[in-house]
């Protein structure tokens, strides 16, 4: 399970939501704004001041930009 937080940072929880443990962080000056996975890969929207990007990851560790979001 994953989820994004206002402050940059992408959290993995193994046990259903009782701790979390941050696995990237995109930068103080960010926010996760959206989490999701599709085809076998993990796409995340980043936000940084007005603008906005997608990125995608197979691990949550290492992450590359995405020019989009599949549709589900």
């Amino acid at each position: 399970m994953l989820r994004g937080t206002r402050d940059g940072q992408l959290q993995e929880s193994l046990d259903g939501g009782l701790t979390w443990k941050r696995v990237f962080d995109f930068g103080s000056h960010c926010a996760v704004l959206g989490i999701c996975e599709r085809q076998g890969q993990i796409y995340a929207e980043v936000g940084l001041q007005q603008y906005s990007f997608f990125v995608k990851s197979t691990d949550a560790r290492q992450w590359v930009t995405a020019p989009f979001i599949p549709a589900a």
